[in-house]
């Protein structure tokens, strides 16, 4: 274990609430959650079933089995994602091979942008993770469900991931809960390249910014009220610049106080920790007291990897 790692337990392979393995090869995890989903999709191929399948890639440390090495030139991250890739065709298959693949709604998307290195790129969008810049929080979202969606629609409104539990709900027939639901339900979105019913976005700024709202977007204006804890007053028009690389604040000030309307009223619900606002339809999370960790680093225990040995963490 490397010094000053200690503090760190290791990081285990849970089942459910068994410890399958302390601290795993992660080279293998991919191979290991790929074939668990093949097992629930088979177990469940003769009724309706819903998978939920995280990928531990692209997150930092990246590691990949070494066979993805030799398909791609761009390193641990092209490696990493030709084994997406792998992971996705091989779940695909076994959907051809059962007879339900052209059943099945298959939903692709990611939790944020990259941080523009170790190889990735969010170009031509600017920033990336932990800004509130397109680049950190405009994410690829593919749908496919053949003979439902049409297939190469390109539907360019705004979807948010809190829209997916109502949108799937609406195509299941579920019902949901009386408690306020923050998303929309988007379901014409997915056939009907002019269906998205979600006309705004609220940016809260990420790690570095303490939670507080940096930006809001209305249509294809979108302000830029504080940038990295530091206030400001930017405004581009997405579908013309999509870099975010002209503030167009001072050519259209009558956008920016319609916009600074709108977004106050996001605030009063949601709050702005810089500001010290709070918002008056928060959540308060839960806890858990006296909590501990499930594992506990032991010099004496016999694990695959002692300590991961690359630092990056992201």
């Amino acid at each position: 274990m490397k010094e000053g790692q200690k503090e760190y337990p290791p990081l285990p392979l849970i089942h459910d609430n068994t410890i399958i393995q302390e601290q795993p090869d992660q080279k293998g995890l991919t191979e290991r959650y790929t074939e668990r989903c093949i097992e629930f999709i088979r177990k469940h191929s003769d009724e309706p079933f819903f998978l939920y399948m995280a990928h531990m890639h692209m997150h930092l440390p990246l590691y990949a089995a070494d066979r993805f090495y030799q398909e791609t030139e761009n390193g641990d991250f092209g490696a990493c994602m030709a084994e997406v890739d792998w992971s996705c065709a091989a779940i695909a298959a076994e959907l051809k091979r059962l007879g339900i693949y052209e059943n099945t709604l298959i939903l692709f998307t990611s939790d944020n942008g990259s941080r523009g290195d170790h190889g990735a790129s969010n170009a031509p969008l600017r920033g990336g993770k932990f800004t509130t810049w397109e680049g950190g929080m405009r994410v690829p979202f593919i749908a496919h469900w053949p003979g439902h969606i049409p297939q190469g629609t390109v539907n360019d409104g705004i979807f948010c991931h809190v829209d997916l539990l109502p949108t799937l709900a609406a195509l299941v027939g579920g019902k949901l809960s009386e408690n306020k639901i923050d998303g929309y339900n988007q379901l014409d979105a997915f056939f009907d390249p002019n269906g998205c019913t979600r006309h705004e976005m609220v940016y809260f700024g990420a790690n570095d910014a303490g939670g507080d709202l940096n930006a809001y977007r209305y249509g294809d204006w979108k302000l830029h009220m504080r940038i990295k804890a530091e206030d400001c007053c930017q405004l581009y028009h997405l579908t013309e610049d999509i870099g975010e690389t002209k503030d167009c604040a001072q050519m259209y000030p009558e956008i920016v106080e319609e916009l600074k309307k709108k977004a106050a009223v996001w605030k009063d619900i949601l709050g702005d920790k810089i500001a010290g606002h709070l918002g008056k339809e928060c959540r308060v999370p839960g806890y858990v007291k006296n909590p501990k960790t499930l594992t506990t680093y032991r010099e004496d225990h016999p694990y695959m990897i002692a300590m991961y040995d690359k630092d990056d963490r992201g």
